[in-house]
């Protein structure tokens, strides 16, 4: 088992440096460090997912009232997320989860950054979309725009990502 580190414990410029891949490890103890720090970003989104798929089969009424989420911990926004998301504070956000219009994805993810605070994660469902952004044949509109969020999120300097190939593929990334 690795040790137990969280993003605070790395220097934000050398993970992104390895996560990049223009650097690798250079010693066992940074490999180590890497791995429990992706280790770690594994364990945090399976937790997620399983909150996220006990929630959404509970009843739509109240969910939060059964998850027991205190009511000033959330709050409900109507309208589509192009016209909200604009109007939302600036940092003051810890994840962002999007699984929303595909052809909208590249301005979800310029609002996502703009939310997150320094250490926030965005994640992009259907990062795979069912296995067509990896067929260079594919170029349906959908899979083609999925395919360029998913370039601009790994060549995004404020951003340090990994794919989860769970499920249609989910796409994780902490702001620096």
């Amino acid at each position: 088992m690795y040790e137990r580190i969280y993003e605070s414990d790395l220097d934000p410029k050398w993970t992104a440096r390895i996560c990049d891949g223009s650097q690798s490890p250079t010693s066992e103890f940074e490999e180590r460090r890497l791995r429990a720090l992706l280790e770690h970003q594994i364990e945090y989104f399976e937790d997620f997912s399983r909150k996220y798929l006990a929630k959404h089969s509970m009843t739509q009424s109240e969910p939060h009232l059964a998850a027991e989420i205190a009511t000033t911990r959330y709050r409900m926004i109507n309208g589509s997320a192009v016209e909200v998301l604009p109007r939302l504070t600036d940092g003051a956000y810890d994840l962002v989860f999007v699984d929303a219009d595909k052809s909208a994805y590249t301005t979800y993810h310029e609002q996502a950054v703009r939310l997150l605070r320094s250490g926030g994660v965005v994640a992009f469902d259907n990062a795979l979309w069912h296995d067509r952004v990896a067929d260079n044949t594919a170029r349906d509109a959908e899979t083609v725009t999925i395919r360029e969020m998913g370039k601009a999120v790994r060549d995004d300097p404020r951003l340090v990502s990994a794919m989860l190939p769970v499920g249609d593929g989910l796409l994780a990334a902490v702001k620096l």
